[in-house]
């Protein structure tokens, strides 16, 4: 078993942007998670020119945590790729600086690594008061947008609907920063992709990639990390909603655009994108545009990701259906009618 091996081979990585106060109550877990069993012997905090203090407050407090000070801003995305290609370990854990993970995390996680063909293994995330906030994360290609659903919600909303037991696959979309990595796999993708600056949909971007070459992405249900999101969120405290919205939107057609080549899948979203272009005109929701436009503007890094994209060993057909659990007749209802499309509200 890996999580017995006398020599520590993991890294923790830790993004931050001014979250002097998230790094206060959530590094001594950290801390505590990387010392236990003595699975890891390096913990990293990249900083993202924060300007709260957050540089000096490690060194005072927790000088054997390595920091990483970035001198220009570069987001989550762009502070985990630096944390990566400086890590000493062949396993990665990564954490944004709001959670607080379990002190028997990454045993727990670890196990999966026995098969070689595992990319990452991640926790759930639960909130201060225990409420499971994150579990399974899977993806539903529904009236030609792909939405992403959690296990932890399947009994509310749309989640009832489609996330029927029969039909949750066995992988997981990494979501967000609660994870180990395998920093080979990690680096040979890439890592993170700089499109989908500064934030949303490049973990669903770097795991559908992993998809393609036939790597999985695997939950561990027993494994769970605090999360204080409401509280420390990075996102939530320091840019606004509308902002957030519009930023999440538009990255997510990027994803779409970036990875998916089935005629089906991309005829359902060319429907879906003509109904709420004109749609939202008449409802005010200019929003919409400039999502669309903003994806317009990046569409020439969007050809050039496709052109080298790496052999893929898994087509989109079958990363639908064995990775996401899309039934064969799903695809056929995925273009939405003009009426179906205006009794929704603009995503």
């Amino acid at each position: 078993m890996i999580e017995q091996a006398a020599t520590p081979k993991v890294s923790f990585v830790v993004t931050n942007y001014n979250g002097r106060r998230n790094l206060e109550r959530c590094m001594p877990f950290i801390l505590a998670a990387a010392e236990y069993r003595g699975l890891a012997d390096e913990v990293i905090v990249v900083d993202d020119c924060s300007t709260d203090g957050s540089v000096e407050f490690l060194a005072e407090a927790f000088p054997t945590v390595r920091v990483i000070a970035l001198t220009e801003r570069s987001s989550f995305l762009g502070a985990a790729n630096e944390g990566f290609r400086q890590a000493r370990n062949r396993y990665v854990a990564l954490l944004s600086n709001d959670m607080a993970p379990e002190r028997d995390f990454l045993g727990r996680l670890l196990g999966h690594f026995e098969r070689s063909e595992v990319f990452v293994a991640h926790a759930s995330l639960v909130s201060p008061s225990g409420r499971v906030e994150s579990e399974r994360s899977v993806g539903r290609f529904l009236f030609g947008n792909l939405k992403m659903l959690n296990t932890a919600s399947r009994d509310r909303g749309l989640a009832r609907l489609l996330l029927s037991s029969e039909r949750v696959s066995r992988y997981s979309l990494f979501s967000g920063a609660c994870g180990v990595f395998d920093r080979d796999k990690f680096l040979a993708l890439g890592g993170l992709d700089p499109i989908y600056l500064p934030f949303y949909w490049e973990d669903a971007d770097l795991c559908y990639r992993a998809w393609r070459r036939g790597w999985k992405t695997v939950s561990e249900p027993g494994c769970r990390v605090v999360h204080f999101h409401e509280e420390l969120g990075t996102i939530r405290n320091n840019f606004d909603r509308e902002y957030v919205r519009t930023v999440e939107r538009r990255n997510r057609f990027l994803f779409l655009w970036s990875n998916i080549d089935s005629p089906a899948h991309l005829a359902a979203h060319a429907a879906y994108l003509a109904v709420n272009l004109a749609f939202s005109v008449f409802c005010g929701r200019f929003s919409f545009y400039r999502s669309f436009f903003g994806s317009v503007r990046r569409l020439p890094q969007v050809l050039e990701r496709r052109r080298r994209r790496a052999e893929a060993r898994l087509s989109d057909r079958e990363i639908f259906a064995q990775v996401l659990g899309e039934r064969p007749a799903d695809s056929l209802t995925l273009a939405p009618t003009a009426a179906m499309a205006a009794r929704r509200s603009v995503a």
